[in-house]
C-alpha cells in the first residue's frame, strides 16, 4: 500500500488530465484535440503514468483505448481533480469580478438609517450571490482602525485624511446637506428659526470625537461666543439619544440624510437653525493594496448607482 501511495503521489496534473481526456473520449487523437496537444506528447504523458504506476492503463481495442482497472481508478479521481480544477477556475473569474468571495462592510453607526445603504446591501445580494457579506458597525475613527489592520474590506462614512494617497482610496457618493438639529414635537423650539444661544440652553446629545464635525461646532461656538450647554452628552448609541430626545427637551445634532426616517420612527422634528458649516460627502473608503479589493469595488459601484439614481 505504501508503494502505491508513493507512485501515485509522483503522478502530475498533467498525468492526470491526459488519463482523464483518454478515458472520457477513449481515444488518444480525441485527447490530445481536446488538451490541444500534439499526439506523441499524449502517448509520452501516458507512457510516464503508467511507468511510474508500475502498470498499464489502457489497452487498445478495434473501438479505442479501454481503461484498465487501475485506469478506471485513476480516471474516477482525476475525473474530480478536473471539476474541482474547472470550480476553482470559475471561482478566481467571479472574484475578479467581485461576484464571489469575502466582503466585510464597516459602517459609520449612523448609516444604519441611510435608505440607499440598506437598498444597496439588499441589491447586492442579489447581483453578487456567492459574496459573504458582513457588516460591522462602529466610530469612523475604530473603522478606519480596523480597515488599516484588514479586519474590514470596505468603510463607508465621512473621512477627510488625504495623508495616505495610493494606499487608502476614498469615492465620495452622496452629500447629505450637513447636520441638523432635532427634538421633539413640542419642543420649546420646534416651528420657530433660532440662534445658536438659544440651542444652548437646552441639553445636547452630540457624536462621540474626536471629529471634523465636533471641531466646527466648536468653532462656531467660539465665533458666537456661546457655550456648550451645561449638559452635554457624547454618544454614538443613537437608540438611546433618540429615545431620549422622544420624551424630554434634549436636543441631538444628526446627519441630514437621517433626519426624515428619525423623524418618523421617534417623533422628532428639525429645528429651525442651520449650522455656519457643512460636512464632507459621505464616500466609500478602501486599501488598493489589498486582495479582494474587486469586491469591493462592486459593492461601491451599486451603492454609487443608486445614489445617482436617488439624485435623478
Amino acid at each position: 500500500m505504501e508503494d502505491t501511495r508513493k507512485r501515485v503521489g509522483h503522478l502530475k496534473m498533467r498525468h492526470l488530465s491526459v488519463i482523464y481526456e483518454i478515458g472520457r473520449t477513449g481515444s488518444l487523437q480525441k485527447a490530445s484535440e481536446q488538451l490541444a496537444l500534439t499526439q506523441s506528447a499524449i502517448s509520452k504523458a501516458l507512457t510516464e503514468a503508467e511507468a511510474l504506476m508500475g502498470t498499464q492503463l489502457f489497452e487498445r481495442t478495434p473501438f479505442g483505448s479501454r481503461a484498465t482497472l487501475q485506469g478506471e481508478v485513476l480516471m474516477r479521481y482525476s475525473a474530480k481533480v478536473m471539476a474541482d480544477l474547472e470550480r476553482a477556475e470559475d471561482e478566481c473569474d467571479a472574484v475578479s469580478r467581485g461576484e464571489s468571495g469575502k466582503l466585510t462592510v464597516g459602517v459609520f453607526t449612523p448609516l444604519g438609517w441611510w435608505e440607499a445603504l440598506s437598498r444597496c446591501v439588499n441589491v447586492f445580494g442579489k447581483v453578487a450571490p456567492r459574496v459573504g457579506l458582513t457588516l460591522r458597525q462602529a466610530s469612523m475613527e475604530q473603522l478606519l482602525s480596523e480597515l488599516e489592520a484588514g479586519d474590514v474590506d470596505l468603510v463607508i462614512g465621512r473621512w477627510n485624511d488625504i495623508s495616505r494617497p495610493g494606499v487608502l482610496r476614498a469615492e465620495p457618493l452622496f452629500h447629505d446637506g450637513g447636520p441638523a438639529f432635532v427634538g421633539r414635537a413640542h419642543h420649546p423650539l420646534a416651528g420657530k428659526n433660532v440662534t445658536l444661544e438659544e440651542l444652548a440652553a437646552f441639553p445636547w446629545f452630540l457624536p462621540e470625537g474626536p471629529s471634523v464635525l465636533l471641531t466646527n461646532l466648536r468653532n462656531a461656538l467660539d465665533v458666537a461666543r456661546v457655550p456648550l450647554p451645561h449638559r452635554v452628552i457624547y454618544s454614538h448609541v443613537y437608540t438611546i439619544n433618540l429615545a431620549i430626545c422622544a420624551h424630554t427637551d434634549t436636543i441631538a445634532l444628526l446627519p441630514g440624510f437621517a433626519i426624515d426616517e428619525i423623524g418618523t420612527l421617534y417623533g422628532l422634528r428639525k429645528i429651525g437653525y442651520a449650522p455656519p458649516f457643512g460636512t464632507l460627502s459621505l464616500s466609500a473608503i478602501w486599501r488598493e493594496d489589498r486582495p479582494g479589493r474587486e469586491v469591493a469595488e462592486k459593492f461601491v459601484a451599486q451603492l454609487k448607482a443608486i445614489c445617482e439614481e436617488g439624485a435623478s
